[in-house]
């Protein structure tokens, strides 16, 4: 096993398994430099904290109480939420994890590899690599506040999607993912990339 392998404590714990192995001989070189996954997570965090004082996030607090009367309006209910909440970034142990079960997910490891590190920076493709997540109390409040972000979030971002989650126990959401570009700062010099951001809404 390479030095760079033995520096890396896999998503599955105690000795690393021949899967978890393969995949990792598949990932981007710069993903065995020592200090790759902790430093992702670092600038996960630096990620939120620009998206959360940026425009997008800005323009849809400036928003937020012609949101909260035209719900009341429509609705007749309260669009019980304050100032929106900032994003945060993934852990470094879950994005490690998260990034291995993507891949394995995949139909074949060099496949899953591909789709997940999509861009020349090693920055994998996770859908709440930076995510913040937005709570109301009625049902109507959930695809409401998300159609509302989602027309900000387009202007930028024209491909963003929205996801209906759900269970039976009662819970029910939406994600919507959008990318923003940012910078990852690993190495010599920050190299601009692209990083997708969640924002989920839920009862």
């Amino acid at each position: 096993m390479s030095k760079a392998i033995e520096q890396v404590k896999f998503p599955h714990g105690g000795q690393p398994a021949v899967a978890d192995q393969n995949i990792f001989a598949m990932l981007p070189m710069q993903c065995a430099t020592p200090g790759y996954w902790s430093s992702l997570a670092a600038n996960a965090s630096s990620w939120a904290r620009e998206v959360s004082a940026g425009p997008l996030w800005q323009s849809a607090n400036a928003e937020l109480e012609g949101w909260r009367r035209e719900f009341q309006r429509d609705f007749g209910g309260v669009l019980n939420i304050g100032a929106l909440p900032n994003f945060v970034g993934k852990s470094e142990a879950r994005i490690k994890e998260k990034t291995f079960e993507k891949i394995q997910r995949a139909e074949a490891v060099a496949s899953g590899v591909k789709q997940i590190f999509d861009q020349p920076v090693p920055v994998p493709r996770l859908e709440d690599l930076v995510r913040v997540r937005l709570q109301v109390q009625f049902l109507d409040g959930v695809p409401f506040l998300a159609r509302k972000i989602h027309e900000l979030v387009q202007k930028d971002d024209p491909n963003a999607t929205i996801e209906a989650k759900g269970s039976l126990n009662g819970y029910f959401a939406q994600h919507l993912n959008f990318r923003s570009q940012v910078y990852f700062r690993f190495g010599a010099a920050p190299e601009a990339c692209n990083v997708t951001c969640e924002v989920q809404i839920a009862t």
